[in-house]
């Protein structure tokens, strides 16, 4: 093999190694590889600051269909249009990911009832609203995300759907005396994310914040607190806003193990609830905000991929 003619003196064993590895996995058009092995430097720039090998990894390669390294002088500048001289481009990786999670979430709900007519006909009609009370709704969930990911130099930059199951389920009694002995419940049984991401990566870890859209279905019951049995109901598909952060770790060229945490801002909303029981009318309206924060830990598969471990 020719190609240590084409290498700095400098460049050690094991980078020579890795080089000539590389060059035997490259896709089949030898003006990749030449691209490449025209660099009289391989000193990777440090995407990750703390760099030793020297290499050019076969994602560089084969995404950019250049040697992205800098620092390196190409002999050929015409392979490195828009370069400038004796520096190649930044680097630009591209990634496609799917992966799974699983954790724990919670949802602060306070109930507020509009201003409701009662009319009992044998007293006065009068009018009633004011605070329900709040409670705490809280479970497992449990779900899946598809993205992709972009990177420059240390930045990454992404794009991400999630769907998740959830059981996040919680009740309190009725703050409003003519209530007395009721309770009010609550369950969310799916959360949906649609994001942005933007982090920084050092070797295989990547910090990242995330922001968008988010989704949650809530089903809503009012019920006797001593019998459970359930007067009215009502459901709803609520959209709002999240805020999350995490952090992953790359453990093989592939696959990577991250944690998160996000909060969804769920805003206040007005529900209608119908009776349990025929004929099914209207029962009451009330006013229910609602956040909500999920902790999660997460397994992601990138496609594609370079020759050695790295984010």
């Amino acid at each position: 093999m020719q190609t240590h003619r084409r290498l700095n003196p400098s460049v050690s064993r094991t980078s020579r190694f890795t080089l000539e590895l590389t060059w035997l996995l490259l896709p089949g058009d030898s003006s990749y590889r030449e691209s490449c092995y025209s660099c009289e430097d391989f000193r990777l720039f440090s995407i990750r600051e703390n760099v030793d090998e020297e290499y050019c990894s076969r994602s560089f390669i084969s995404r950019c269909r250049r040697c992205e390294c800098l620092g390196c002088r190409p002999r050929r500048p015409s392979l490195h249009k828009g370069a400038a001289p004796g520096r190649c481009r930044s680097i630009q990786l591209e990634r496609l990911y799917i992966g799974a999670n699983g954790g724990g979430a919670w949802s602060r709900k306070c109930w507020d009832l509009n201003p409701q007519t009662i009319n009992l006909f044998v007293i006065p009609p009068f009018t009633i609203a004011g605070a329900e009370g709040c409670h705490d709704a809280t479970g497992a969930t449990a779900g899946g995300q598809i993205g992709y990911r972009w990177q420059s130099a240390a930045f990454v930059f992404g794009l991400e759907a999630q769907g998740n199951w959830a059981d996040l389920k919680g009740s309190n009694p009725s703050l409003i005396p003519f209530f007395a002995g009721a309770s009010n419940r609550t369950r969310i049984d799916a959360i949906g994310l649609f994001t942005g991401q933007v982090g920084y990566s050092w070797n295989s870890f990547l910090l990242y914040v995330k922001g968008g859209a988010a989704v949650t279905r809530d089903k809503y019951e009012g019920f006797t607190t001593a019998t459970g049995v359930v007067f009215d109901r009502a459901s709803e598909t609520r959209w709002g806003g999240v805020v999350g952060v995490g952090g992953e770790y790359s453990f093989t060229p592939n696959w990577s193990f991250a944690i998160e945490y996000d909060h969804l801002f769920m805003g206040t909303r007005d529900v209608t609830f119908y009776a349990a029981t025929p004929p099914f009318g209207f029962s009451r309206s009330d006013r229910i905000r609602q956040d909500v924060d999920m902790v999660t830990a997460r397994i992601n598969y990138r496609f594609g991929g370079p020759v050695v471990a790295r984010y």
